[in-house]
């Protein structure tokens, strides 16, 4: 159902114009559940990006995931699929509870606005209106993942 898809879809629309430039050089797998009808299965997203949506088994999928160097999402079952598989995994959680929820690993990190009161609200349709709307996810910047992802990827470095 449209509505239960609110919370896990708010980031993903328009990121890809953010990360256009930053992908540059490297192969990104796109990988999500076909349950996500507004992206078209296979359909090319931008250069750089390989949309698998819809396009792998879940024994495929966990192939993909087990030879990524990095898993970036929201807590979904691909971003548990990635951690069960070894994959270092950047967890971006909103409406979810990341203490209870998130995937089990000690290759992770979390990102969320812990500062928000309705953080971890656990509603699959944001209540809030306009500007605060989805706030939970839309206020989580590419600089906060990027900056998670160099963390996990070399600790040594901060």
């Amino acid at each position: 159902d449209a509505q239960a898809i609110e919370v896990r879809y708010a980031l993903a629309s328009g990121i890809f114009e953010q990360v256009a430039g930053l992908v540059r050089g490297r192969k990104i797998a796109f990988v999500i559940g076909p349950d996500l009808l507004d992206f078209p299965d296979g359909e090319p997203l931008l250069d750089a990006v390989i949309n698998l949506a819809g396009k792998t088994s879940l024994r495929e999928a966990a192939g993909v995931l087990s030879r990524s160097r990095l898993f970036v999402g929201n807590d979904s079952g691909p971003a548990h699929l990635a951690a069960a598989v070894g994959a270092p995994v950047v967890v971006l959680s909103g409406a979810d509870d990341p203490g209870e929820t998130s995937p089990q690993s000690p290759r992770k990190r979390l990102v969320y606005l812990d500062h928000l009161d309705c953080i971890s609200c656990v509603k699959n349709v944001c209540p809030l209106k306009e500007g605060q709307h989805m706030q939970c996810m839309r206020n989580i910047t590419v600089d906060m993942v990027l900056s998670s992802a160099a963390d996990l990827l070399d600790p040594s470095a901060h």
